[in-house]
């Protein structure tokens, strides 16, 4: 038996191979972000290709690019997807399912998965715009607000010029 801290104070005791199904929670929990294991990469341009590798890997400036790419070339859906995974805001903690192992219930276990981050302005500002124009999703000024207000918080000066002309 083997023992797991968090915090300084001890989690719980489990076996060999419960300690395999945690490392493996924890690997399938980092796979599953904005890239990752579960990420596609594959375009028929190799210079595209390797951009978005590298925004699997969870590069939001990789993702901003591709979104920008897309954009430009009219394939909104793919432009949308990559800009929320440059707008995402990760609050710096996660959590993975430790299942039950021998007489240890299975539980849920925070961890730290690093600093907490914004989210990238430019992608958040270009999500407001999709969302206000109603390019690619359904037009939906509130959810376009929200994108702004969080762009704005970062100084980007083309949200805070949105919102001085489309007050609440």
């Amino acid at each position: 038996m083997k023992s797991l801290s968090f915090g300084g104070s001890q989690v719980f005791r489990f076996s060999r191979s419960a300690t395999l199904i945690f490392a493996f929670g924890g690997f399938l929990s980092a796979c599953a972000g904005p890239g990752g294991l579960f990420c596609k990469a594959e375009h028929d341009e190799p210079a595209v290709a390797r951009m978005m590798e590298r925004s699997c890997g969870g590069e939001r400036g990789a993702s901003l690019q591709l979104g920008i790419l897309f954009e430009s070339r009219g394939d909104y859906e793919a432009a949308i997807k990559y800009y929320r995974a440059a707008a995402a805001i990760t609050s710096g903690q996660s959590a993975i399912y430790v299942p039950p192992a021998g007489d240890v219930a299975g539980y849920v276990m925070p961890f730290d998965a690093g600093p907490r981050e914004p989210g990238s302005a430019e992608a958040q500002f270009r999500l407001g715009l999709f969302y206000y124009e109603g390019k690619g999703v359904k037009q939906n000024t509130s959810k376009a607000r929200r994108y702004f207000l969080l762009a704005e918080a970062q100084g980007h000066p083309g949200a805070k010029l949105w919102l001085s002309e489309n007050p609440a």
